[in-house]
């Protein structure tokens, strides 16, 4: 990505922010503003649009109008690295961000649960010092783990909140939910393979808000569960319901 991408992406995602940059080096460097220089000192005014705004500038602007950038992508030298860090679009996997800057449990219980249910942990994991989740395999049944997701959406239609969002949680758990916020792999971590555009950034975005609503209810459900670990039959009542014979 040439520095001439970069301006013409942060003119168009940050446009008055991009004029205030440009209108502010154009009177640094001829002392009288923008429009009134530029027909008679046009190529010193083209020499000026070669300038960049800042990297950290433009991170910052994405945080707030669209989504977080990563902090691996931020700690880079822009001037040498700009052709690697604009490949393509960069996130953090929105569940790696749960766990960094929001009350883990808040989440991981609610996912655990889907894992007892589908008998997806292994032994350490199972005879772990976590009360919580010892609790949850002596309320699970242990004849519940292999179901029709299809059955589980259809029969949580009828659910009651929170209870309806376990397929989802189960979706999260198993990274299947179609949004790559949530869905990324940790051995491509960071990579999306979305080249950087004003539509692939609005589209990622929209994954973002996506996403963050997706999480809301996983957490929803966690802290139902939590509140009463003994729900948990609840939930082995519905892991029946779409249980394969």
């Amino acid at each position: 990505m040439s520095k001439q991408f970069y301006n013409e992406l942060f003119s168009q995602l940050f446009p008055e922010e991009w004029m205030a940059f440009m209108k502010a080096r154009v009177l640094e460097r001829v002392g009288t503003p923008l429009i009134e220089v530029f027909a008679e000192n046009q190529a010193e005014v083209i020499k000026v649009m070669n300038d960049a705004p800042p990297f950290d500038k433009f991170c910052d602007l994405m945080e707030r109008d669209y989504f977080p950038v990563p902090d691996f992508w931020i700690e880079n030298d822009v001037d040498e690295e700009m052709e690697f860090l604009f490949q393509e679009i960069p996130i953090n996997p929105l569940i790696e961000a749960w766990q960094l800057h929001e009350e883990p449990h808040q989440l991981m219980l609610g996912l655990l649960a889907v894992k007892v249910l589908a008998g997806e942990l292994d032994e350490a994991e199972k005879c772990g010092d976590d009360c919580d989740l010892t609790a949850l395999y002596a309320l699970a049944c242990n004849d519940l783990y292999r179901i029709d997701f299809r059955r589980l959406k259809t029969v949580s239609k009828c659910a009651p909140l929170p209870l309806k969002h376990l397929p989802l949680a189960l979706a999260v758990s198993e990274k299947s939910t179609g949004n790559i916020w949530i869905d990324m792999d940790y051995e491509n971590y960071g990579s999306t393979g979305v080249s950087w555009s004003v539509k692939n950034v609005r589209l990622v975005t929209k994954l973002w808000h996506e996403a963050n609503a997706m999480m809301d209810k996983v957490v929803e459900l966690t802290l139902w569960l939590k509140a009463d670990l003994r729900r948990m039959r609840e939930m082995s009542v519905l892991w029946r319901k779409a249980a394969i014979l």
